[in-house]
């Protein structure tokens, strides 16, 4: 243990300072004065005499405290030399991971450079560009876990602009435990850089013999790129949701009740349905019952039908959230039977409905992909989640340059594997430490 020699000023802290110094041995002494030493110089590295104490040099902690290192001095060949004070180093490193954590944790909350600067006025002042650099040198250095053995597989792609330029962020999810696989800013999308992205990222699963089952969207040529990639050993799944998603865009809003069945009538081919569509059901025949004296009565009724419908779809909602429940999916025989009658009353439909059931009819495999396959996903919710808590609308229309993308997307995967918490050790408890050597110093 350090030799501490306390004074008036720093003694209520000879706790703090014993703490400090008890990596040391016996070797060393803390000064009345302030000087952290050896008790007995060293030898000269040159002729090999005792050395004799000379004074000390005064180092700045941060504009928070001062510390003393001892210096000595050979009086036969006049060499000079300072004690080293790995506490010193220890004492900076810990402030600056302290600040480091900070300006990750606010730059995840989407704090700008300028704000970040801004907070620090209160702290130690930083300029924006110094933290800037502070931050992205925390990221980079941080190594991400391994993710684990892949067999479900999510593929899409967000669009960020870096600048006016636009950019494409691939992605690769891990279907099981949802960790991000791989992720890339593309200048393109086009099917050469996908294949790309997927033969550099997937090449152990592309080489063995794990089934794989990958969910994308309906982009085209996405079913010839995966057959391809795969050498056609993959399952492929169109997400229904974007099925869905795709479906409601060909109804108005304003779209009469007897339209909103047929769209319900297309929702309940994956999805059951029944409760929807026998409400609708039961509105439009209220509908042909009632004789409107003109157009606008009609419009009025049909607003108040819309709203009722609506009240009815949120409390269906509620309802599946108190039960801890998802909309349910259908079996594959339930699908085919239901897309099998529509197909064969497409006469009734719209021309837009009649191209619909044909895209899904063309599509059925890989529409159907999950009812072939125990506990598969049929939806891309997913890498539509990961994507909304790691880079949102909002924040990908502000990013600038690509590093800003990828350090953003990094920081949620760091976010994701719990790198980002709580520090060991906070700066009021840094403070304290250093109390002691603002009251020496």
């Amino acid at each position: 243990m350090t030799i501490i020699a306390t004074n008036f000023l720093n003694l209520p802290f000879a706790h703090q300072l014993v703490d400090a110094f008890k990596e040391y041995s016996n070797e060393y002494e803390f000064t009345a004065e302030g000087v952290f030493r050896r008790t007995i110089p060293p030898a000269c590295p040159q002729c090999g005499k005792q050395m004799c104490h000379n004074g000390s040099n005064k180092y700045h902690i941060l504009g928070l405290a001062t510390i003393k290192l001892g210096r000595y001095h050979c009086s036969k060949c006049n060499q000079s030399l300072q004690e080293t004070n790995i506490f010193l180093d220890n004492m900076k490193l810990e402030i600056s991971r302290i600040f480091a954590g900070l300006y990750q944790v606010l730059r995840y909350h989407d704090v700008s450079y300028e704000g970040i600067s801004d907070v620090m006025e209160y702290l130690i002042p930083k300029s924006s560009d110094t933290i800037c650099r502070r931050f992205f040198d925390s990221v980079a250095s941080i190594q991400l876990p391994e993710t684990s053995p892949i067999q479900v597989i999510h593929y899409d792609e967000q669009h960020p602009k870096a600048g006016r330029c636009q950019k494409y962020r691939l992605t690769l999810l891990n279907g099981v435990t949802h960790e991000v696989i791989a992720e890339e800013v593309s200048d393109n999308k086009s099917q050469k850089a996908i294949k790309s992205f997927f033969k550099s990222n997937l090449k152990d699963v592309i080489e063995s013999s794990t089934p794989v089952f990958i969910v994308t969207d309906q982009g085209k040529g996405y079913a010839e790129l995966i057959a391809d990639v795969f050498n056609g050993n993959a399952i492929h799944q169109y997400c229904t949701f974007h099925l869905n998603q795709n479906i409601a865009k060909e109804f108005s809003r304003k779209c009469q009740m007897k339209d909103e069945l047929v769209k319900y009538k297309l929702f309940n081919i994956f999805y059951n349905r029944e409760e929807e569509l026998n409400y609708l059901k039961g509105v439009c025949e209220e509908e042909a019952s009632i004789s409107f004296k003109d157009r606008n009565e009609k419009h009025e009724w049909l607003k108040k039908a819309k709203i009722r419908f609506y009240d009815f779809l949120h409390e269906q909602e509620l309802s599946r959230r108190r039960a801890h429940k998802n909309l349910g999916l259908r079996t594959y025989y339930e699908s085919y039977v239901i897309m099998n009658e529509l197909l064969n009353n497409a006469h009734s439909f719209s021309p837009i409905i009649q191209r619909r059931l044909n895209k899904i009819q063309k599509g059925w495999n890989h529409f159907t992909a999950f009812q072939r396959v125990d506990d598969a996903p049929a939806t891309n919710n997913a890498i539509e989640n990961y994507y909304s808590t790691s880079l949102k609308g909002q924040s990908k229309k502000q990013l600038r340059t690509d590093r800003g993308i990828n350090l953003h997307m990094k920081l949620s995967s760091m976010r994701r594997s719990d790198l980002i918490g709580k520090p060991k050790i906070t700066f009021l408890e840094v403070i304290l430490k250093l109390i002691p050597f603002r009251a020496a110093g």
